[in-house]
């Protein structure tokens, strides 16, 4: 977790190795599989990737690029029987909140006035999901059963698809303001430093 603009390249490329090629490799390997067995993909996406949530900048343009992959994967393979989906997924408990994965914002950021912000994000962040056993279950449950190409899954997965939807339905900045808000960044103004108000 970082600002976008404090964010190292080395992480940001270790990130999509990760949340992007690693599916795109895999997908590759197994292609011979799926095409005999007519089988699934599911591709793990998350909400952060049309959310524009503060500090997760980099994991949220990885899973972005993952949905764009998987929107034209599934127009590619329909013809050859292999059905592909995103799992939009929501909070869910992973290790990539555990204490040991937080991050503490570098000596002399632009955004240090916000550190107690980013800290208190993460300690909320990895309390507020589900466990991966329901989130596993979920999935497959909605695998098992299609209903469209996109699965909706994980804590708070339906007010998120609500609030995408309206977003949708009225374009703008809605989830903008909205995140702006929860996080508190709307009390804050950027100048030569970061200055409360």
């Amino acid at each position: 977790m970082n600002p976008a603009v404090e964010t190292p390249a080395a992480d940001t490329q270790a990130i999509f190795e990760t949340n992007f090629f690693g599916a795109t490799r895999t997908i590759d390997v197994f292609l011979p599989l799926l095409l005999q067995a007519k089988g699934t993909i599911g591709n793990v996406g998350s909400v952060v990737s049309f959310m524009p949530m503060p500090w997760v900048s980099m994991y949220s343009a990885s899973k972005a690029a993952l949905k764009a992959y998987t929107r034209t994967l599934r127009l590619e393979l329909a013809p050859l029987g292999v059905n592909v989906m995103y799992l939009e997924t929501a909070g869910v408990n992973s290790n990539a909140m555990a204490p040991k994965a937080r991050r503490q914002l570098k000596e002399g950021s632009l955004y240090e006035p916000l550190g107690d912000r980013l800290v208190r994000r993460q300690e909320e962040a990895f309390g507020e999901g589900i466990p991966a056993s329901e989130y596993a279950k979920q999935v497959v449950s909605s695998v098992i059963r299609p209903g469209g190409w996109i699965v909706w899954a994980g804590h708070l997965s339906t007010p998120v698809r609500f609030v995408n939807w309206l977003h949708n339905l009225f374009p703008g900045n809605l989830w903008g303001f909205m995140i702006a808000r929860m996080m508190g960044f709307a009390n804050v103004k950027l100048g030569n430093n970061l200055a409360r108000d």
